[in-house]
């Protein structure tokens, strides 16, 4: 099993022991791969909340990744609630979800994590 599941799911003690057992070449891969699934940020905060020994530059780069989202989250968050504000100042109800587990699927026309207005008259 990728050691990348033990140390974002594992408990604290397993994923502690799994990071206490990488070299630098299993940093630099674990690194990749949670840059293609986008993980870096739940690293960042398994590993700081874990006192991992990571790597210093690969922390800062997970710091850095972990803001970034946080902010993302903070604009899109924002941007939902002035479309319910929108919608419903002219009398309009409707639900906003959160599609991520729909992207990918046979028929999915919305980027992983997109949302779809489902508007009702």
């Amino acid at each position: 099993m990728s050691p990348i599941f033990i140390l974002l799911w594992g408990d604290v003690a397993q994923a502690a022991e799994v990071a206490a057992s990488l070299n630098p070449a299993d940093w630099k891969t674990l690194d990749h791969h949670a840059a293609q699934h986008r993980l870096r940020p739940l690293l960042f905060r398994r590993a700081a909340d874990g006192n991992w020994d990571t790597p210093p530059d690969l922390m800062r780069h997970w710091h850095a990744s972990h803001h970034r989202s946080a902010m993302r989250a903070l604009t899109q968050k924002a941007a939902l609630a002035q479309i319910g504000k929108t919608l419903g100042n002219a009398g309009v109800s409707a639900a906003i979800l959160k599609v991520v587990h729909l992207s990918g699927q046979a028929g999915s026309t919305l980027p992983c994590g997109q949302c779809a207005i489902s508007i009702c008259w």
